[in-house]
């Protein structure tokens, strides 16, 4: 055990690091506090009234295992988590298990150990409902700094058409044939300056704009055609400008506080200010292009190229957290149809990127009202714990 805090770094070759966090490795096998046997309910889980809005408060190892609850997560049992698991494992496979995945101070974390950590999870899954102290008594916890912060994001659906009509007038673009070899327009160049116009890189046709500019933040959706049919779209790249967030600047310039920030405040002030709409959305230069999946709709494919399981599969910053790295995540989810907040304490799995801060975990809250409802408001201090079989 570490006798201080020891800042984890990068390792020659830029391979990525558990932070420019500082973390501390908590070894808790043999002296975690008993508890009695765990017994998960079938029924799903639902956050309780209380008579005033709970704080949040950061928890340590042992409380945090014993608190973890799979119908928080909204799953009957640890067991509905196998298929993403063994996603996750497909995707290790493709890595030389003896490769530097991570270095947590002096200690080099491999792709194989990653394996490990994730085939041992899978053994058990049956189990942990029964006795969630194999958590602890199996896994190294590594505590990563305060100030994690957990942000939500879900799959959208958009009203278009695969064909061009009157009622259907902002072009969803797929990729350029060439798309990496150069710096492509902006978005004020390309959704208002007609940039891509004659190009043939029309993918569909959508009715409003604010919900393609949405489409672009969360990175994948489903597209619904005026037949009723539905088509996943897919990321399939960018025009390599930053990203800016637009609630920044609608906050600078008096539109919100932070406090109100959130996905639903910035639709109400596009339908509020419609004149300011093309300026608002022209800051964010960033531009996605995408590609329509071939299969049946279902849940979107994540960084890894599988695809993610509502409220278990997380984007991280790549450069920080590994890929296949599996974690213990505490927080307070804004409530649904409900002031009070909802508690999530549940293991999840690092299967996308696109987090801006280091110890940032987007949690994808998956596809409908309550999924875009709860992540448009979620931004909230979280506790955070990477696991490692021992």
């Amino acid at each position: 055990m570490w006798n201080d805090l020891k800042r984890l770094h990068t390792p020659r070759g830029g391979l990525p690091c558990l932070a420019a966090l500082v973390c501390l490795p908590l070894l808790f096998a043999g002296c975690a506090s008993p508890h009695k046997p765990y017994e998960a309910p079938a029924s799903s889980y639902t956050a309780q009234p209380a008579s005033q809005p709970a704080r949040y408060t950061r928890k340590a190892a042992p409380e945090l295992a014993a608190a973890l609850d799979p119908r928080t997560q909204h799953k009957p049992s640890y067991a509905a988590m196998a298929p993403a698991i063994q996603e996750s494992l497909k995707y290790l496979a493709s890595k030389k298990p003896g490769d530097v995945a991570a270095m947590a101070g002096s200690e080099a974390i491999t792709w194989g150990r990653l394996v490990q950590t994730n085939r041992e999870l899978l053994a058990l899954l049956p189990a942990l409902d029964q006795d969630k102290s194999l958590l602890l008594q199996r896994f190294q916890w590594l505590e990563l700094a305060p100030g994690t912060l957990m942000t939500g994001y879900y799959e959208p659906l958009v009203e278009a058409s695969p064909t061009p009509h009157p009622d259907y007038p902002w072009p969803i673009y797929k990729a350029p044939p060439n798309l990496k070899s150069s710096l492509w327009p902006t978005r004020k160049a390309i959704d208002f300056q007609g940039a891509l116009k004659g190009r043939r890189l029309e993918l569909a046709w959508a009715k409003d704009l604010t919900d393609v500019f949405f489409l672009h933040i969360q990175g994948s959706g489903r597209l619904r055609y005026p037949d009723g049919s539905l088509r996943n779209v897919l990321y399939a790249g960018s025009n390599g400008h930053p990203y800016f967030p637009v609630g920044r600047a609608l906050i600078e310039q008096g539109y919100a506080t932070r406090e109100e920030m959130s996905m639903q405040t910035i639709r109400r002030l596009f339908k509020e200010h419609p004149h300011k709409v093309q300026e608002w959305m022209s800051l964010n230069a960033k531009y996605i292009f995408y590609r329509l999946d071939d299969g049946p709709p279902g849940d979107p494919v994540g960084a890894m190229g599988r695809p993610l399981m509502p409220r278990v599969s997380v984007a991280v910053n790549r450069d920080t957290v590994p890929l296949g790295s599996i974690l213990a995540l505490d927080a307070l989810l804004p409530g649904y149809q409900t002031p009070w907040p909802e508690p999530f304490s549940g293991i999840v799995l690092a299967q996308d990127t696109g987090t801006m801060r280091p110890n940032q975990f987007d949690l994808f809250m998956g596809f409908g009202e309550q999924a875009a409802d709860q992540a448009g408001r979620m931004q909230q201090e979280a506790t955070a714990y990477l696991l490692l079989a021992r």
